[in-house]
């Protein structure tokens, strides 16, 4: 069936209700990127949502998951950027539930030069120190891993201080996705005919 009806038909386990609240919009521009970003939306919700209270220690925790969505808003900007897209097209596509706000996500993209400025301007925004060898080559996709990296570690070091805790069992739940995911792209890369040091570039290591 078209969009409207899988909508209307999704209603009955939930994910429908929220994409009703955009039909609208995709009514509009056809953009099917509006229904799949409230999905997204729902979805950190409910995770938040069941963060909260957990015991007591699920601080650390939900630390990690806000400066994921900080991760995700400034490589969307950093991707606008590099398209001469302006801010007020990609606004609405911003997740709400980082600690950046839209203003200031707004004054770091009217900041944005290019080069090698914008790393500096990163680390002081999310609060990571991010690793970087003389031989990286900063393209987007590898700065995206960069990032992604730096907040793991920090994380993880800190969750895995944390002895019978939530954050004790996030921090092995952490290093093995990204175990897999380091997998993943080592198979991707060989497959693909990467060069090794291309597929070094992409490996997060904790």
């Amino acid at each position: 069936g078209d969009i409207e009806s899988i909508s209307k038909y999704l209603v009955k386990i939930g994910y429908g209700v929220q994409m009703m609240r955009y039909i609208e919009e995709y009514r509009k521009t056809g953009d099917l990127s509006i229904l799949l970003y409230s999905l997204d939306l729902m979805n950190y919700e409910k995770m938040f949502d069941a963060l909260k209270f957990f015991r007591g220690d699920e601080g650390a925790v939900m630390r990690y998951f806000q400066a994921r969505m900080d991760e995700r808003n400034v490589m969307i900007l950093m991707k606008a950027f590099s398209l001469k897209m302006p801010f007020d097209l990609i606004r609405s596509g911003l997740l709400p539930y980082g600690t950046l706000k839209v203003q200031k996500l707004e004054e770091f993209f009217e900041q944005i030069k290019g080069g090698s400025d914008h790393v500096k301007m990163i680390e002081d925004l999310i609060g990571i120190q991010i690793e970087l060898q003389k031989e990286d080559q900063i393209n987007l996709t590898v700065l995206e891993q960069k990032i992604q990296g730096s907040i793991l570690k920090k994380y993880i070091e800190l969750l895995s201080t944390q002895a019978n805790s939530l954050g004790s069992i996030f921090s092995v739940m952490l290093r093995t996705e990204n175990e897999r995911n380091n997998l993943r792209k080592i198979i991707n890369g060989k497959v693909y005919g990467f060069e090794p040091s291309k597929i070094r570039e992409l490996l997060i290591t904790v």
